[in-house]
């Protein structure tokens, strides 16, 4: 594989980085990406050997995808590229849908403006429930959203902390779910927060074929954020950075070679990396 012997050349030389900068091509004049990142408390690392793995990066302090013209990996010491991407000239990179706040049917859930993050992920803020549906949970499915007293056809959705326990109580929490496996939300046309043992929907948002054709890719990009949930009540204490401030996030993954996305913006179809002759 090419993108393998770019990184075994990388680490001979021991003085290759991530690299971005925005003059017309890449050159001496740019800015390493840390990683892996130490926010700024260490030096940074020399790339060393990597195999197929997927790489999440962030830019620095003050730079967005926005500023950058193009990504390479650069070696300082000899001044060499060892591949690179241009970011396409009138490039309209996709963004968090702002969805409805789920409708109030129920148990005195209510929420704010619902953010679909990625095509997995919803931020769910200032959400409001009393816990005692017996029986509920995060539920998503397709056609028309569950009706009352009838068998809804959906699935259970993880809470805040991964796991499938009934809803607790939320006393305007603002929480991060995912839709689990393989689902995502061009698998569903709704959210709802629904009791099975007695069919019962306490609230739901319809998700339009619209705003899913401008959700930005599942790259494991909110697994940045840290914890899931920040709380306003008293069950919890976990801080979460805001999802919404994610402009500087890169995503380097397979299967085009060592491919070029950007996170929350993203180029649907990815360029690969130019092959630049290397001697020595």
């Amino acid at each position: 594989m090419y993108g393998m012997n770019i990184f075994i050349f990388c680490q001979r030389f021991l003085d290759a980085f991530f690299w971005v900068g925005n003059s017309e091509k890449p050159s001496p004049i740019g800015v390493i990406i840390d990683y892996p990142t130490t926010n700024g408390k260490m030096k940074p690392s020399k790339l060393g050997r990597f195999d197929g793995k997927d790489i999440l990066l962030k830019l620095p302090e003050g730079t967005t995808v926005q500023d950058v013209h193009w990504f390479s990996i650069w070696c300082r010491r000899f001044r060499i590229n060892f591949g690179s991407v241009m970011m396409p000239p009138g490039l309209k990179p996709p963004k968090p849908a702002i969805l409805p706040e789920f409708s109030r049917l129920a148990h005195g859930l209510q929420s704010g403006n619902i953010t679909i993050l990625d095509t997995k992920t919803f931020y769910i803020p200032d959400l409001y429930y009393d816990g005692l549906g017996p029986d509920a949970f995060f539920w998503v499915g397709k056609g028309e959203p569950p009706v009352d007293r009838k068998i809804s056809q959906g699935m259970k959705v993880p809470n805040e902390l991964g796991d499938l326990n009934v809803l607790r109580a939320y006393k305007g929490d603002n929480i991060t779910i995912q839709l689990p496996g393989t689902t995502t939300i061009y698998d569903i046309d709704w959210l709802a927060v629904w009791c099975i043992t007695f069919q019962h929907n306490f609230g739901f948002v319809i998700i339009s074929e619209e705003i899913k054709s401008d959700v930005p890719p599942a790259l494991r990009q909110n697994d940045l954020l840290g914890a899931k949930t920040t709380v306003k009540g008293d069950d919890m204490k976990t801080p979460v950075d805001s999802p919404m401030k994610q402009k500087n996030r890169i995503v380097l993954l397979p299967p085009y070679g060592y491919s070029f996305l950007t996170t929350p913006f993203w180029n649907p179809f990815p360029p690969r990396f130019s092959r630049n002759q290397m001697s020595g």
